[in-house]
């Protein structure tokens, strides 16, 4: 295996692993209240994010 390749694909998990309990943790913190007309932009973001961490995973896996 390429060990410059090898190292990229740590940095990206570990980036992975950040982003999903960090920034997890971080957008529960300002979810609007659920009769809050923002219910709807905050549940796209939150999908947003996630899809991004999906993303992540895909790029560590390579």
């Amino acid at each position: 295996m390429n060990i410059p390749v090898l190292i990229v694909a740590i940095i990206t998990l570990i980036s992975f692993m950040a982003h999903v309990f960090g920034g997890t943790r971080e957008t529960a913190a300002i979810a609007p209240k659920e009769d809050d007309r923002l219910v709807v932009s905050w549940v796209q973001e939150t999908c947003a994010f996630q899809m991004l961490a999906v993303y992540l995973l895909a790029l560590a896996r390579r």
